[in-house]
């Protein structure tokens, strides 16, 4: 009867053994999946926040070298206009 408990004790050792593996691997992998998930979430704010700043710095310089270049178009144009019109040319 003593040998039959203690195989019974024994298979139940046993079960919760792997049992107890078992929910080893299901952590580790759902720590795997948590770890890879907040990787990624971090490379792609990354990558937000690099394309965001590189079009604020594309969109500054465009508006300036638009404002710069028509200031100066305007300012030839207004030149040449007075000097075929033979007027003196007033600053601006």
């Amino acid at each position: 009867m003593k040998r039959n408990q203690l195989e019974q004790l024994n298979l139940a050792t046993q079960c919760w053994s792997f049992i107890s593996k078992a929910r080893v691997v299901v952590l580790a992998a759902s720590l795997v999946k948590r770890l890879s998930s907040m990787f990624l979430m971090l490379v792609f704010t990354a990558c937000a926040f690099v394309a965001l700043a590189v079009s604020v710095v594309v969109v500054t310089a465009t508006s300036l070298v638009g404002t710069v270049l028509s200031q100066a178009n305007a300012s030839t144009k207004r030149s040449w206009q007075n000097l075929l019109k033979d007027e003196p040319v007033s600053p601006s």
